[in-house]
């Protein structure tokens, strides 16, 4: 059987920096970027937003069935709030059964933006 796994990295229309103490991508307040994703499977993906003062949220910025290979564009967030390194955590939901069993497993990964 083949890992999941789910790979995830910033794109944006506009000029961005790479923070050099990090490799991040450095964007001013207000910009909008989106999530270019490209897991091993097709399924469900969420995409949960943790600020600078690490506060995350419970409900996801944004949720949707992701096709398998290739790359898939999420759509357009907005960096707003507390300035500072900001991170998205990407989860490719595990898939159940209908008795609720796991049938493939899921995966996670984080992208840092540096909000200034």
């Amino acid at each position: 059987p083949t890992a999941t796994a789910i790979r995830a990295r910033v794109s944006t229309t506009g000029a961005w920096t790479p923070a050099l103490w990090t490799g991040a991508a450095a964007l001013p307040s207000g910009a909008r970027f989106q999530l270019v994703l490209n897991p091993t499977h097709a399924g469900r993906v969420e995409i949960y937003a943790v600020n600078a003062a690490g506060e995350g949220q419970k409900q996801p910025l944004w949720s949707g069935w992701v096709p398998a290979s290739g790359e898939f564009h999420a759509p357009m967030m907005r960096l707003e709030g507390m300035r500072g390194v900001e991170t998205l955590h990407v989860v490719l939901v595990p898939v159940r059964n209908r008795l609720g069993q796991i049938v493939r497993s899921g995966s996670e990964t984080a992208v840092r933006v540096v909000h200034y």
